[in-house]
Order: structure tokens, then sequence, then C-alpha cells
């Protein structure tokens, strides 16, 4: 059975009354990228990036990081959103101490996490287990991933995530080794 994934609606719908990100999924149906639709039997290898990831990716396009983002946006992999999670995405990247390293507008900030979203897929999050990590934004990752039936979370924050991934049959990754993996499987 093809399951099909329609991201502008299901994010309006999971959204509720937070109407900025109602009007960014307006924004990008008027760029003409209208209902992106991902069917759940043609994907091969699925996950979920902690915010270090794009934090990284944005930092240096030289790093293993960036390559990951890079995959996500050339659908290589799926990639799992969920809305608490977009908008953990804007809220950091956003933030002034990173902005200054990546010298990215807000607006360029907006393009590279609307594109994202074009590209993943989304996760609608049926089950919480808050708190289990110590960073509340960290739970919004495994909540993702675990609702998403993610084959790997990747994160530069091993420690926090490793006692709780064994909970739920999760692989956690760094990107180096995240990337050495898709790259291993790409040649199968």
């Amino acid at each position: 059975m093809k399951t099909t994934y329609k991201l502008n609606l299901l994010a309006a719908a999971l959204v509720g009354d937070r109407l900025a990100l109602v009007d960014r999924a307006r924004d990008v149906s008027a760029a003409g990228h209208q209902n992106v639709d991902i069917a759940t039997e043609d994907r091969q290898h699925i996950l979920a990036l902690d915010t270090d990831v794009l934090v990284a990716a944005m930092r240096s396009r030289r790093g293993a990081s960036w390559q990951l983002v890079d995959r996500a946006l050339a659908r290589e992999f799926t990639l799992l959103l969920s809305v608490p999670l977009v908008l953990e995405y804007e809220a950091v990247l956003t933030r002034e101490e990173h902005r200054k390293v990546h010298r990215l507008s807000v607006r360029e900030l907006g393009e590279v996490i609307n594109s994202l979203v074009r590209v993943g897929e989304a996760v609608q999050i049926r089950f919480l287990w808050r708190p289990l990590l110590s960073d509340p934004a960290d739970d919004m990752v495994l909540e993702t991933a675990v609702n998403g039936r993610a084959d790997l979370l990747v994160t530069f924050n091993q420690r926090d995530f490793a006692a709780v991934a064994r909970s739920f049959a999760l692989k956690i990754l760094p990107p180096s080794e995240a990337l050495h993996r898709l790259r291993g499987l790409a040649k199968e």
C-alpha cells in the first residue's frame, strides 16, 4: 500500500494557531512547490537530523553535516521533520550568535528551511515521551525520529541520546558515521 504525505496540508493541520509556520507553508505553495508527495514504499534510508547538525552545516560547507543536508535536498534519503523540530531549526539557526558565523540572512535561512520542508517527510507526533532527555529540544528530535520510524538519528550529542536510544532500538550516529553509512549503502 502506497502512503502519500501532503507536507503543506499536514503542517498547517499540525500547527493550529502558529501563524508563522502556516504563512511559511503558503509561501512555499505560492512559489510553485505545492504538496510534495513522498511514497513510503520507495524510501530506503530514513534519518532525523538534530539541530546541531544543521548548525554545523550552515557554519561550514566542507563537513559531513553539510554533505548530509545536501544529500537530503537531493532526496538521497528520507529526512524526517515535525512541526516542533522545524520551529526549533528556525529558532536556533536565526540566533545572532550563529548568524555572525554563517553570515546568512534570516530570509536566506528561511529558504534553506523551506527547501528542507519541501523534500522532507512530515511526521505527526502521536506519542510523547517527555521528559526523557536533559534538553527539551532533544526530546523533540527523539520524538520525530521514533514517530517517523527513523533508521538513524544523526547528532553530535551522542552521550545524551545513547541510553534512551536503546529503549527505542534507534541507532544514534554522528554526521561523519551517518554519511559513511549512506555512502556504503549507495554502493550496494
